[in-house]
């Protein structure tokens, strides 16, 4: 797709990366062997915090991910969710299909579905910048008792690599798996390099790492710059025993990525 021309209204092109980068240091802060005290933890901290408000108002970080869908052509997750569900009964004749769109930007993709069942769509974001997406943190929003099942579809686009930690991304793929009802499809939107040019993660072990949580994988589609998990959620009774995944260099090479899942 061609790039689009960067106005002088848009934020600067690395911000995203800059922002997470910040986010990923604040977590690593208690783990950190060079802070032994509690009080230079807790000066670490304001410091990574002042480093990450000077990046200026939130607003401007999801300009910036606003910025970065359009470079990257537009892409839009529910087009391709919604050709997958085509087909798809309705869980009840005169029910909607229940969805759960996690790290929305804006609202409303789904609600004129073709080909499908009507969709019932819940949007949520951390930082909801659409007066229709619910403003929640997904690890908190799962953990509720009353969403466990609540969902037909969880649709996590282009949001597990952008978590700090390999453990916390494991724990968002478990979560995604209670939430949504047994059955149900669970869609995970990765960028490409997270599988091909990883040092520690490849196409086939992403793939065990879903059916580990109970989201074996019914169909992948790769582009250039995607890969796209649809995974069928499998009754807690029939799932595998749990297993463990740490982080395991299956790629060496100076210019691969460090994405990295871990259970």
């Amino acid at each position: 797709a061609e790039k689009m021309a960067t106005s002088a209204a848009d934020p600067p092109p690395d911000l995203i990366n800059r922002y997470h980068t910040l986010l990923k240091h604040i977590a690593a802060v208690d783990r950190d062997p060079a802070l032994p005290s509690a009080a230079a933890r807790a000066a670490r901290r304001r410091s990574l915090q002042s480093d990450l408000s000077a990046l200026g108002d939130l607003a401007l970080y999801q300009r910036a991910s606003l910025a970065g869908e359009r470079a990257s052509g537009g892409f839009d997750a529910s087009r391709w969710v919604i050709r997958a569900l085509a087909g798809e009964p309705s869980p009840e004749d005169s029910e909607p299909i229940r969805l759960l769109d996690v790290g929305a930007i804006v609202s409303g993709r789904y609600a004129a579905a073709k080909g499908c069942a009507r969709i019932d769509a819940t949007a949520i974001d951390l930082h909801a910048q659409d007066d229709g997406v619910v403003e929640a943190d997904f690890f908190e929003y799962a953990a509720e008792p009353s969403r466990r099942a609540a969902f037909d579809v969880t649709v996590l686009s282009l949001v597990v690599n952008f978590v700090p930690a390999p453990a916390r991304r494991g724990h968002m793929l478990r979560l995604a798996a209670e939430v949504t009802r047994p059955r149900g499809r669970v869609f995970v939107v990765l960028p490409a390099a997270c599988v091909v040019n990883s040092r520690y993660v490849t196409l086939g072990s992403m793939k065990q790492i879903l059916a580990s949580v109970g989201l074996p994988v019914k169909d992948t589609v790769r582009s250039e710059r995607l890969v796209m998990f649809d995974c069928v959620v499998q009754d807690h009774g029939e799932r595998p025993a749990p297993r463990e995944w740490k982080k395991h260099l299956v790629r060496p090479g100076k210019d691969r990525n460090n994405f990295c899942v871990e259970l």
